[in-house]
């Protein structure tokens, strides 16, 4: 949690409710293999990830059976936390691992 911590203290101030509030939060620690997808396209995800570790990316599938990257998703960074929190069927672009994490 400290690291999410971190990476929102680099953009906006935290006021110590926003920091009890945020370390009160509950969390599970998962791996994922290299090449997996751990959000689905145009699914409503059970949970938003915040990445620990690894790389994750954006995709898209191409008419040849090539793939596109999108967007890269780095530590620090939060996952599907948009479609987690307005309850909404999220980005019809899927969420991979390029690494293990």
């Amino acid at each position: 949690m400290e690291r999410l911590i971190r990476a929102l203290s680099l953009r906006d101030e935290l006021s110590e409710e926003n920091l009890q509030l945020l370390r009160s939060l509950s969390f599970t620690q998962k791996s994922v293999s290299r090449g997996k997808t751990f959000v689905e396209a145009g699914s409503w995800p059970q949970a938003c990830f915040l990445m620990l570790s690894g790389i994750a990316c954006h995709e898209r599938k191409l008419e040849n059976g090539r793939r596109q990257l999108t967007g890269l998703r780095l530590p620090g960074d939060l996952v599907a936390i948009g479609a987690y929190l307005s309850k909404q069927i999220g980005s019809n672009r899927p969420v991979s691992a390029l690494s293990a994490f």
